[in-house]
């Protein structure tokens, strides 16, 4: 995983305890993107 990837993955988890609202499609797309 390169950083870019870690950096944006970190982000989003914040945002999403921040929102606390994560939708199925939001959850898909950190997982694809965790894989590459």
């Amino acid at each position: 995983m390169s950083t870019f990837h870690k950096v944006s993955l970190n982000e989003a988890m914040i945002t999403a305890k921040g929102t606390q609202s994560i939708s199925p499609v939001h959850i898909t797309i950190l997982a694809i993107e965790a894989w590459f």
